[in-house]
C-alpha cells in the first residue's frame, strides 16, 4: 500500500486495531480517516493537499507539531479524544482558510487559545471542550462570520460572559458551561438582536451573578423558528464527513 504513491487521494482505514503508522508517503491524498483505533506515538502532518484528516478516538500523545502550519488545503481537522497536550501552535487560527470544522476536544491541551483568527476564515464548527485552556477568550473569533458551533467548554477559561460574540450573526450552538466565567450577563448594551439564531445555549458550572437579561433571551428566535412550510427541516446545519455529538439536557418546570 505504501507503494501506491501518488495515485492514492483515498483513505479509511477507521474502526480498526491499528497500533502504528510511521509515515504518510502520498502526497495527493485528499481524504485520510484513521479514527478508533488504537494508534499510539506522536501526531503526524497530514499531507499538504489533505482536505480531511481525522485521526480521533486513539491513543496519540505529544503536541501539535508546527508543520501542521504548512497544510493550508484542510476543510476538517479532528484529532479529538485523544492524550494531546501543549499549547497551540500560533498558527492555528489562521493556517487554512478552507477550514471548516477544527475539533480538538477531549485532550490535554493547556496554555490561553490563540488570539490569531483571521477575517474570510470559512470556520463553521470549532470544538475545544474538556482540555485545559485558561485566560480569556480570543477575541478575534468575531472574524470567523460563518461560525455556527462554539464549543468551549469544561475548560478553565477565566473571563466575562462574551456578548462581543453576538457579532456572530450565524452562531447556533454556543457551549460554555464548566469554566471560570464570571460576572453578570446582561451588563451589556444590545441592539435587541441577542444571538437571534442561537439554538442551544450552555452556560452551567460558571460563576455569573445577577438577574437573567430577560429581553435578551426573549430575542432568541432561532430556538423556537421552524418553518412549517418546509418539511424536512434540519434543526442544524448539515456537517458533511464531521458528526458533532452533544449531550442535550431539557429541564420543564
Amino acid at each position: 500500500m505504501f507503494e501506491i504513491g501518488e495515485n492514492l487521494v483515498f483513505l479509511n482505514l477507521s474502526y480498526n486495531f491499528l497500533s502504528s503508522i510511521d509515515r504518510l508517503p502520498w502526497k495527493n491524498l485528499r481524504l485520510l480517516d484513521l479514527q478508533a483505533n488504537l494508534l499510539q506515538g506522536k501526531l503526524l502532518v497530514p499531507p499538504f493537499y489533505t482536505k480531511v484528516f481525522s485521526i480521533s478516538h486513539n491513543k496519540l500523545t505529544g503536541g501539535i507539531p508546527s508543520m501542521i502550519c504548512n497544510v493550508s488545503s484542510l476543510a476538517i481537522f479532528d484529532i479529538s479524544h485523544n492524550n494531546l497536550g501543549g499549547a497551540l501552535p500560533q498558527c492555528l487560527g489562521n493556517f487554512s482558510y478552507s477550514l471548516l470544522v477544527m475539533d480538538l476536544q477531549m485532550n490535554n491541551f493547556h496554555s490561553i487559545i490563540p488570539d490569531t483568527f483571521s477575517w474570510g476564515y470559512s470556520l463553521t464548527t470549532l470544538v475545544l471542550n474538556g482540555n485545559q485552556f485558561e485566560g480569556l477568550l480570543p477575541k478575534s473569533l468575531v472574524r470567523c462570520t460563518s461560525l455556527e458551533v462554539l464549543d468551549l467548554g469544561n475548560n478553565r477559561i477565566n473571563d466575562s460572559f462574551p456578548s462581543w460574540l453576538e457579532a456572530l450573526s450565524n452562531l447556533r450552538i454556543l457551549v460554555l458551561g464548566s469554566n471560570r466565567l464570571h460576572g453578570p450577563i446582561g451588563n451589556h448594551k444590545t441592539d435587541g438582536m441577542f444571538f437571534p439564531k442561537l439554538q442551544i445555549l450552555y452556560l452551567s458550572h460558571n460563576e455569573f451573578i445577577g438577574l437573567l437579561p430577560r429581553n435578551h433571551f426573549e430575542n432568541m428566535k432561532g430556538m423556537r423558528s421552524i418553518d412549517e412550510d418546509k418539511p424536512g427541516q434540519q434543526y442544524l446545519g448539515e456537517y458533511y464527513l464531521h458528526e458533532y455529538p452533544m449531550q442535550l439536557i431539557i429541564k420543564i418546570q
